[in-house]
């Protein structure tokens, strides 16, 4: 039995293991796509946190937020993930990333590094610091800011134990937060409750509609087809561009959670190298002046 029929008949009696690609094994069609960035097209930036954050106020309350395309100039995209560690998917798109020498930002919910898979989950994030990924905090347990934790002090315990989760568990202290299901990004008292919590909430204006799910029987490949994520993502590439401008630019979201995701990312960087993006990685405190290693989801050093 071939390991492709092996998986199918598995998933017919409902034990079916991890698809395909949970290993950081590269395909030869993989390796020829990623080629390009090995060469001069190729470019990333590093970005200081605290040059895009923003100050804002509301009833005399002063909040950060930081606008929905960072800032950022044309050609400029920076790659965000959300919800894993997935043993399916993380693992290749780590891979991918680093075939390419593309940084990433994961966002973790902090129930990931508790439960039965917490070991592994903890040894693939502390894999994903070691090769210079950024993590950030996307609350403890998951739930809306604007319909489920809607008072104060269920959104701080949300955002204090989240975060407390991922200093326990990676020796780090993050400072980018994601809202769950991006909710609550354009609620100013929202936002006040996460500066309060020493974060500050990184939003998205390239979008991917990856975690729309129209194959629930299909561990890990939820959402739409790979071919629809990639032609979903071009579109709000395109749509990002500014008058005047031949690219587009911004922050991107997708789920790691997503095996489809890990099929796609190679065609995807492909493109983006080829056609002169830059790709970002937001690093350094929320307040220039203080330590780093103590202001951003990085490894401390002793």
């Amino acid at each position: 039995m071939t390991p492709l029929l092996s998986w199918l008949t598995a998933v017919l009696v409902g034990v079916a293991p991890p698809p395909p690609g949970r290993t950081r094994e590269l395909s030869t069609r993989d390796r020829e796509l990623l080629a390009v960035c090995q060469t001069d097209q190729f470019r990333r930036v590093d970005v200081r946190i605290a040059s895009i954050v923003e100050w804002r106020e509301r009833r005399g309350r002063p909040y950060r937020t930081i606008p929905p395309d960072a800032s950022l100039p044309e050609g400029h995209i920076a790659f965000t993930f959300d919800d894993g560690p997935d043993e399916r998917a993380t693992p290749k798109i780590r891979a991918l990333l680093a075939a390419c020498g593309v940084y990433g930002h994961f966002f973790i919910p902090g129930t990931r590094v508790g439960g039965p898979k917490a070991r592994w989950a903890i040894a693939e994030l502390k894999g994903l610091l070691a090769e210079g990924h950024i993590i950030g905090t996307h609350s403890a347990t998951h739930p809306s800011f604007t319909r489920g934790v809607v008072t104060s002090r269920d959104r701080r315990r949300e955002l204090d134990r989240g975060r407390e989760a991922l200093e326990a568990t990676l020796d780090i202290h993050p400072v980018l937060f994601r809202l769950p299901y991006g909710e609550g990004h354009w609620d100013s008292e929202v936002l006040f409750e996460i500066s309060r919590a020493g974060l500050v909430d990184l939003h998205w204006n390239i979008t991917s509609d990856d975690a729309k799910d129209k194959a629930p029987k299909e561990p890990g490949f939820q959402g739409l087809t790979a071919d629809e994520v990639l032609a979903r993502i071009e579109r709000s590439l395109d749509f990002s561009r500014r008058p005047g401008e031949r690219l587009g630019h911004g922050v991107l979201v997708v789920h790691d959670t997503n095996y489809r995701i890990a099929a796609l990312l190679p065609t995807l960087l492909n493109r983006l190298v080829t056609r002169g993006y830059t790709f970002v990685r937001f690093v350094g405190p929320l307040v220039e002046g203080r330590d780093a290693e103590e202001d951003t989801g990085v490894p401390r050093r002793d």
